[in-house]
C-alpha cells in the first residue's frame, strides 16, 4: 500500500496531465481540419465564449477570498468580448453563427451553473485546464492558419487566444498551485470534470457539422 501511494502522481502533475490530455484531443483535429471544419469550430467557440464573462463573474461571486474574486473579475475583463472575435472571423468567411447552442457547450454551461460556493476551488481547477491548452498547441494553430491560408481577419479568435492564453495560463497555474496546497481534491475534481467537458466541446466543434447561415 505504501509503495502504491508513493507512485501516485503529485497533484501538480495530475493537473498538468489533464492539460496534456485535452491538448491531445485538440492537436489531431487541428491537423485534419478543412475550411468547413474550421467554420464549424468558430461557431462552437462563438457559443462557448459568449458566456465567458458571466461565468467569470459567477465564480467571483462564489469565491470567499478577495484574491480569488479579483482574479475572476480580471478574467471577466479579459474574456467577455472574445465571442465577438469568433463572430467577426465567421463573417469574414461569409457565415454567421448558428442560432442553436451546441449540445456540448450547453453541457458545460450546466456544469458551471451547478458549482456551488462551497465548491469554489473547482473553478480554479477548471481554469487551469482551459487557459493552458493553447501553450501545448500553438505550433498546431500556426500550421492550421498557414495550411488553410487564413487571412488575419479570418483568424482573430485563434490568434488572440494563443497570445493571451500564454499569460492567462501562467496566472491560472500559479493560482492552481496555491490552492492545490490546501484543497487538492476540490481543485482536481473541477479540473477533471471541466477537462472532460472541454474535450467534448472541442471534439464536437470539428466532428459534428452544422449548417451555418450564409451572409452576403
Amino acid at each position: 500500500m505504501k509503495h502504491q501511494l508513493e507512485e501516485r502522481p503529485a497533484p501538480r502533475e495530475r493537473l498538468q496531465a489533464l492539460v496534456a490530455k485535452a491538448a491531445g484531443v485538440v492537436r489531431p483535429r487541428l491537423a485534419a481540419a478543412d475550411m468547413t471544419g474550421y467554420c464549424n469550430f468558430l461557431n462552437t467557440m462563438f457559443h462557448y465564449t459568449r458566456g465567458s464573462g458571466d461565468k467569470a463573474l459567477k465564480a467571483a461571486r462564489d469565491c470567499p477570498t478577495p484574491e480569488l474574486r479579483a482574479f475572476f473579475e480580471h478574467m471577466n475583463r479579459e474574456e467577455r468580448g472574445h465571442y465577438l472575435l469568433a463572430q467577426a472571423d465567421l463573417s469574414a468567411l461569409g457565415y454567421a453563427p448558428a442560432e442553436a447552442t451546441p449540445a456540448a457547450v450547453a453541457a458545460f454551461d450546466r456544469y458551471w451553473a451547478s458549482i456551488t460556493p462551497a465548491e469554489y476551488a473547482a473553478y480554479v481547477g477548471a481554469l487551469v485546464v482551459f487557459e493552458n491548452i493553447a501553450g501545448h498547441v500553438a505550433a498546431d494553430v500556426a500550421a492550421l492558419v498557414k495550411r488553410l491560408d487564413l487571412k488575419r481577419t479570418q483568424a482573430r479568435w485563434l490568434n488572440v487566444h494563443v497570445e493571451a492564453d500564454e499569460t492567462h495560463g501562467k496566472e491560472a497555474l500559479e493560482m492552481g498551485e496555491q490552492y492545490l496546497a490546501t484543497q487538492p481534491d476540490a481543485v482536481l475534481a473541477g479540473a477533471e470534470k471541466a477537462c472532460d467537458l472541454w474535450i467534448g466541446i472541442f471534439a464536437s466543434a470539428f466532428d459534428e457539422r452544422v449548417e451555418l447561415p450564409r451572409i452576403a
